[in-house]
């Protein structure tokens, strides 16, 4: 049973994730199901903090450039909610025109790197930015969705990468807004979505690829 894109994006959806390194970075994962279940704990009690402690140092600028870049976009359109606009004024760098970035740049991944090196404390934003995206997405949060289990792992341990597919659960949406299948017996969508996992110096990490 499927929800829409747009009901079950967690942002960017992209996403995103300073402050002092999360008890996460500080401990090793050897294996993706380790990393994923303290993923999976971190996203279902909206630690935004701790979950972005898990992504791969190789991978962090790259997602908080891109949520940067999003928010600043956000910020810039008509009735935008005053907490994005509240957020670029906190973290961002005041010459950010994400437009130039997105349209003009020969190297946009590259331009939202440098970004995110610029802004002062980016762990802190990612995960401002998170609860910020996560509440704007689900404004009510007894309907927000969960991670329930990772179903299942591709590892290739040649490439030291892995895939696992995982499954998400919400309340069914209210009639009137639904535009998924039939709920089950307890009331609740479920669907399927996929995560990344890498080695990163002997530690698994999501990759959020």
């Amino acid at each position: 049973m499927k929800q829409s894109a747009r009901t079950w994006t967690v942002v960017a959806l992209v996403c995103v994730i300073g402050v002092a390194a999360s008890p996460a970075d500080a401990q090793p994962f050897d294996s993706p199901e380790a990393v994923f279940a303290e993923a999976q704990t971190a996203f279902n009690q909206r630690d935004w903090a701790g979950f972005v402690g898990l992504v791969s140092p190789a991978r962090r600028d790259e997602l908080i450039g891109q949520m940067a870049v999003t928010f600043a976009f956000m910020a810039q359109q008509p009735g935008a909610d005053p907490r994005v606009g509240a957020m670029v004024d906190a973290y961002l760098p005041r010459d950010v025109d994400p437009m130039d970035l997105m349209m003009t740049s020969d190297d946009p991944a590259a331009e939202t790197i440098r970004l995110a090196k610029r802004i002062g404390r980016p762990q802190a934003f990612f995960a401002e930015a998170m609860e910020v995206a996560f509440a704007l997405e689900h404004p009510d949060p007894d309907r927000a969705p969960r991670i329930t289990e990772m179903n299942k792992v591709a590892l290739d341990e040649e490439a030291q990468t892995a895939i696992g597919t995982i499954t998400l659960e919400a309340p069914a949406p209210p009639a009137e807004a639904a535009d998924a299948e039939s709920p089950d017996a307890d009331g609740l969508v479920t669907r399927e979505d996929t995560w990344s996992f890498a080695r990163h110096e002997g530690s698994w990490y999501l990759t959020m690829r």
